[in-house]
Protein backbone atom coordinates (compact mmCIF):
# COMPACT_ATOMS: atom_id res chain seq x y z
CA UNK A 1 0.00 0.00 0.00
CA UNK A 2 1.68 3.52 -0.94
CA UNK A 3 -0.10 5.77 0.45
CA UNK A 4 0.87 9.99 -0.22
CA UNK A 5 -0.51 12.83 2.33
CA UNK A 6 0.14 16.38 1.01
CA UNK A 7 0.48 19.29 3.56
CA UNK A 8 0.42 22.34 2.20
CA UNK A 9 2.36 24.93 3.97
CA UNK A 10 -0.54 27.69 4.02
CA UNK A 11 -2.42 29.33 6.52
CA UNK A 12 -5.05 32.08 5.85
CA UNK A 13 -3.84 35.91 6.74
CA UNK A 14 -0.02 34.74 7.34
CA UNK A 15 2.68 34.81 4.99
CA UNK A 16 6.07 32.86 4.98
CA UNK A 17 8.88 34.09 3.12
CA UNK A 18 10.57 31.26 2.50
CA UNK A 19 14.18 32.48 1.97
CA UNK A 20 14.29 33.30 5.77
CA UNK A 21 11.79 31.48 7.23
CA UNK A 22 10.59 34.23 8.44
CA UNK A 23 6.19 33.86 9.08
CA UNK A 24 3.72 37.34 9.34
CA UNK A 25 0.40 38.29 9.70
CA UNK A 26 -0.63 39.55 5.69
CA UNK A 27 -0.05 43.13 5.30
CA UNK A 28 2.23 43.43 8.68
CA UNK A 29 5.50 45.41 7.52
CA UNK A 30 8.82 43.40 7.46
CA UNK A 31 11.40 44.57 9.57
CA UNK A 32 14.68 44.06 8.89
CA UNK A 33 16.37 42.48 12.37
CA UNK A 34 19.89 42.81 12.62
CA UNK A 35 21.90 39.96 11.42
CA UNK A 36 24.59 37.94 13.83
CA UNK A 37 27.63 39.51 12.39
CA UNK A 38 25.82 42.73 12.45
CA UNK A 39 24.63 42.15 16.11
CA UNK A 40 28.20 41.15 17.53
CA UNK A 41 30.61 43.19 15.39
CA UNK A 42 32.52 46.04 16.76
CA UNK A 43 31.69 48.87 14.09
CA UNK A 44 34.19 51.24 15.38
CA UNK A 45 37.75 49.34 16.42
CA UNK A 46 36.80 50.16 19.76
CA UNK A 47 38.29 47.21 22.49
CA UNK A 48 36.42 48.03 26.04
CA UNK A 49 37.36 47.67 29.56
CA UNK A 50 34.33 45.57 30.98
CA UNK A 51 34.07 45.53 34.70
CA UNK A 52 32.47 42.02 35.34
CA UNK A 53 31.56 42.57 39.20
CA UNK A 54 29.76 45.89 38.46
CA UNK A 55 28.36 44.61 34.98
CA UNK A 56 30.04 48.42 33.52
CA UNK A 57 32.10 48.89 30.39
CA UNK A 58 34.54 51.50 30.02
CA UNK A 59 36.54 53.05 26.81
CA UNK A 60 40.09 52.03 27.34
CA UNK A 61 41.16 56.06 27.55
CA UNK A 62 38.46 56.09 31.04
CA UNK A 63 40.36 56.99 34.02
CA UNK A 64 37.55 54.52 35.94
CA UNK A 65 38.56 51.47 33.84
CA UNK A 66 42.12 51.95 35.64
CA UNK A 67 41.03 51.39 38.92
CA UNK A 68 39.21 48.01 38.08
CA UNK A 69 40.65 45.04 40.06
CA UNK A 70 42.24 42.48 38.03
CA UNK A 71 39.92 39.69 38.76
CA UNK A 72 36.76 41.66 36.98
CA UNK A 73 38.82 43.44 34.60
CA UNK A 74 38.17 41.78 30.65
CA UNK A 75 38.75 43.52 27.15
CA UNK A 76 36.09 42.64 24.63
CA UNK A 77 35.85 43.70 21.17
CA UNK A 78 32.47 43.37 20.42
CA UNK A 79 29.27 45.76 20.00
CA UNK A 80 27.89 47.91 22.40
CA UNK A 81 24.72 46.23 21.64
CA UNK A 82 25.75 43.07 22.69
CA UNK A 83 27.18 44.34 25.59
CA UNK A 84 24.10 46.38 26.40
CA UNK A 85 21.52 43.33 25.81
CA UNK A 86 23.96 40.96 28.16
CA UNK A 87 23.37 43.36 31.20
CA UNK A 88 26.13 45.48 30.75
CA UNK A 89 26.22 49.40 30.74
CA UNK A 90 28.40 51.92 29.84
CA UNK A 91 30.15 53.90 32.72
CA UNK A 92 29.10 57.42 33.13
CA UNK A 93 32.12 59.49 31.93
CA UNK A 94 32.36 57.15 28.98
CA UNK A 95 28.28 57.46 27.98
CA UNK A 96 29.02 61.25 27.25
CA UNK A 97 31.90 60.19 24.92
CA UNK A 98 29.72 57.24 23.11
CA UNK A 99 26.59 60.05 22.16
CA UNK A 100 29.28 62.67 20.96
CA UNK A 101 30.96 59.83 18.88
CA UNK A 102 27.35 58.88 17.74
CA UNK A 103 26.83 62.31 17.12
CA UNK A 104 30.18 62.39 15.02
CA UNK A 105 29.02 59.47 13.17
CA UNK A 106 25.92 60.88 11.89
CA UNK A 107 27.21 64.22 10.77
CA UNK A 108 30.05 61.87 8.89
CA UNK A 109 26.80 59.99 7.35
CA UNK A 110 24.96 63.05 6.31
CA UNK A 111 27.94 64.82 5.25
CA UNK A 112 28.69 61.41 2.83
CA UNK A 113 24.80 61.16 1.73
CA UNK A 114 25.27 64.21 -0.30
CA UNK A 115 28.82 64.36 -1.57
CA UNK A 116 28.31 60.85 -2.78
CA UNK A 117 25.57 62.20 -4.58
CA UNK A 118 25.64 63.11 -8.28
CA UNK A 119 24.21 66.72 -7.40
CA UNK A 120 27.14 67.38 -4.75
CA UNK A 121 27.78 71.33 -5.17
CA UNK A 122 28.72 74.11 -2.53
CA UNK A 123 25.17 74.93 -1.99
CA UNK A 124 24.43 71.80 -1.43
CA UNK A 125 26.60 71.12 1.09
CA UNK A 126 26.40 74.49 2.81
CA UNK A 127 22.65 73.95 2.85
CA UNK A 128 23.12 70.38 5.03
CA UNK A 129 25.43 72.31 7.46
CA UNK A 130 22.97 75.00 8.33
CA UNK A 131 20.47 72.22 8.68
CA UNK A 132 23.09 70.60 10.90
CA UNK A 133 23.64 73.43 12.93
CA UNK A 134 19.91 74.47 13.42
CA UNK A 135 19.63 70.37 14.80
CA UNK A 136 23.03 71.71 16.76
CA UNK A 137 24.63 68.75 15.73
CA UNK A 138 27.41 70.99 14.81
CA UNK A 139 28.33 74.21 16.97
CA UNK A 140 26.29 77.57 15.72
CA UNK A 141 27.98 80.14 14.10
CA UNK A 142 31.24 77.70 13.33
CA UNK A 143 30.54 76.87 9.44
CA UNK A 144 32.75 78.42 7.24
CA UNK A 145 33.97 78.50 3.67
CA UNK A 146 37.51 79.29 1.99
CA UNK A 147 37.16 80.32 -2.01
CA UNK A 148 40.75 79.37 -2.39
CA UNK A 149 40.74 75.67 -0.88
CA UNK A 150 37.23 75.42 -1.60
CA UNK A 151 36.51 73.82 1.67
CA UNK A 152 34.60 73.87 4.75
CA UNK A 153 35.03 73.74 8.18
CA UNK A 154 32.09 73.60 11.60
CA UNK A 155 32.87 72.54 14.56
CA UNK A 156 31.48 69.57 16.12
CA UNK A 157 29.24 69.58 19.16
CA UNK A 158 31.88 68.35 21.03
CA UNK A 159 34.65 70.77 19.88
CA UNK A 160 36.37 68.96 17.55
CA UNK A 161 36.92 70.47 14.28
CA UNK A 162 35.48 69.47 10.88
CA UNK A 163 35.63 70.18 7.24
CA UNK A 164 34.72 69.02 3.83
CA UNK A 165 37.11 69.87 1.10
CA UNK A 166 34.70 70.07 -2.24
CA UNK A 167 36.92 69.65 -4.45
CA UNK A 168 37.48 66.14 -3.82
CA UNK A 169 33.79 65.27 -4.98
CA UNK A 170 33.89 67.03 -7.86
CA UNK A 171 34.07 64.92 -11.32
CA UNK A 172 37.29 64.05 -13.48
CA UNK A 173 36.46 66.49 -16.24
CA UNK A 174 38.98 64.77 -18.34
Amino acid sequence: IKFNVFAYNVQPGIEIDYSTGESRLVGEEIVESETEDEYTENKHGITYILNTQSKKFHLGTCGHAEGIKEEHRESFNGSENWLIDNGYEPCGVCLKEFVLNDIKIYVDDKIREVTESNNCTKESVEELLINLEENEYIQAGSIEYDEDTEMFTFIYDDGALGGITLNEWKPDMN
